[in-house]
C-alpha cells in the first residue's frame, strides 16, 4: 500500500561516479551505491505520485527525511542520466522561503 509522501522501492541499474573521481569520491559513491539506486527510483516515484503539482528538492527532503546533499543528487541523476523520466517546471518556494526547481515526472504531465 502506497501513502502519499511515502517513497516506495525499487532500484535502477546504474551507479554514480563523478566524470574525475578522485580516492575518496569512488569510496563515497561505492559505499551508497546500493542505497543510491533505491533512492533514486523513491525521488522519482513520490515526483510521479504529486502529478501535475510535482515536487521539489526540499519536498522530497522532508518527505524522504533524508540530506539536501543526498536528494540533490539523486534528483541529478534522474535528470542526467535518465532524462526521459523527469523535468523541470516553474519554480515554488521551499521551507526556508527561497524558490526552488519544480521537478514532474514525464509520465504525469499528459
Amino acid at each position: 500500500m502506497s501513502h502519499q509522501g511515502e517513497l516506495p522501492y525499487r532500484s535502477l541499474p546504474f551507479v554514480p561516479l563523478s566524470k574525475n573521481p578522485s580516492g575518496t569520491s569512488r569510496d563515497a559513491a561505492r559505499s551508497v551505491a546500493s542505497e543510491s539506486s533505491t533512492l533514486r527510483e523513491r525521488c522519482y516515484r513520490f515526483i510521479q505520485s504529486r502529478g501535475s503539482k510535482g515536487a521539489t528538492c526540499d519536498e522530497i527532503e522532508v518527505a524522504s527525511k533524508r540530506s539536501h546533499q543526498t536528494i540533490s543528487a539523486r534528483i541529478r541523476e534522474l535528470k542526467t542520466e535518465i532524462p526521459s523520466r523527469i523535468f523541470q517546471q516553474g519554480k515554488r518556494p521551499t521551507r526556508t522561503g527561497r524558490n526552488a526547481d519544480i521537478h514532474i515526472a514525464h509520465e504525469t504531465s499528459k
